[in-house]
């Protein structure tokens, strides 16, 4: 089994920023490996014919952890260590949440349908994802990712929002 935190923390010291999801899918693809040589890790994995879509980062053992990552970000501009990052700012929080949220529910479809083990990793620089939220009600309010939030049930979207969601 991985340890997560353990992991991140340790990553944090070395590369506390990443450019893109995709850097920090491969940084953390090559510190698992560092950790473990004879680890085999798999990349944009396809899930196969009972789920649309791939897995991010697949773990293969005797048991086969799944990872889904998404890397949230907030405009940022800072040189760290010599290296220029430039980070836009990803609006449309409402959807970027149900993104989280679809990655859930596909990462339990996922772990119903093999018996293996998955989890969703969320990093983000944008205090907006985790903080509670300053009012209720929102169109998306039943895609809240705040610290703590157990996420169950149907997740839907408010009445107000628009038709095509």
């Amino acid at each position: 089994m991985v340890e997560i935190d353990r992991v991140m923390c340790e990553m944090a010291s070395r590369r506390p920023v990443f450019c893109s999801e995709a850097d920090f899918q491969h940084e953390l693809a090559m510190e698992l490996r560092a950790r473990d040589p004879h680890r085999q890790i798999r990349l944009e994995y396809p899930l196969g014919n009972y789920l649309r879509g791939a897995i991010d980062l697949l773990l293969l053992g005797k048991r086969r952890f799944a990872l889904e990552l998404k890397y949230l970000c907030k405009g940022f501009v800072a040189d760290v260590n010599g290296e220029r990052f430039t980070l836009r700012q990803q609006s449309a929080h409402d959807i970027r949440r149900h993104d989280v949220c679809k990655d859930v529910a596909r990462m339990e479809a996922f772990v119903g349908r093999t018996g293996h083990d998955a989890a969703v990793l969320v990093l983000s620089n944008d205090p907006a994802y985790w903080q509670p939220r300053r009012r209720g009600g929102t169109v998306d309010a039943a895609f809240d990712i705040a610290d703590a939030r157990e996420l169950a049930g149907t997740l839907q979207w408010g009445d107000k929002a628009a038709q095509e969601r």
